[in-house]
């Protein structure tokens, strides 16, 4: 029981670290002796982890470091389009932009409109 009341002080705000090597074992956050640490507390469930509440430098690091992954992120993937390698004797499958129950197929070099019955494409008959 000696350990959970360790727990238990280091969920207060403001508390004296004071939690035995078990407890550090298990994950509790690491500091000096007699360290006055702020702890933040989250619950999901049955599952409650407390963590030291990360200093300014440290959140403002962690803001540059995501800035970072995400101009990285979309220097690859913030190109416009997609580009699919496909031979000539491959279908293309658009919605249809007049009717949204039927599609178009672009086939070799010819563009007609139809819809799916099961599996198989229906031509839609034109009017002359």
């Amino acid at each position: 029981m000696s350990n959970m009341k360790s727990i238990a002080e280091v969920s207060d705000t403001g508390a004296t670290h004071n939690v035995d090597a078990k407890a550090m074992a298990r994950g509790v956050p690491e500091a000096e002796p007699e360290e006055v640490c702020e702890y933040v507390t989250s619950t999901c469930g049955s599952v409650t982890v407390v963590v030291r509440k990360p200093t300014e430098e440290e959140v403002q690091e962690g803001i540059r470091e995501s800035a970072r992954v995400m101009r990285a992120f979309f220097a690859q993937i913030g190109r416009v389009g997609v580009t699919l390698p496909y031979g000539e004797d491959v279908p293309i499958w658009v919605a249809d932009p007049e009717d949204p129950t039927r599609v178009v197929r672009y086939y070799r070099d010819q563009s007609e409109r139809g819809y799916f019955l099961g599996e198989a494409f229906v031509l839609e008959e034109v009017p002359a």
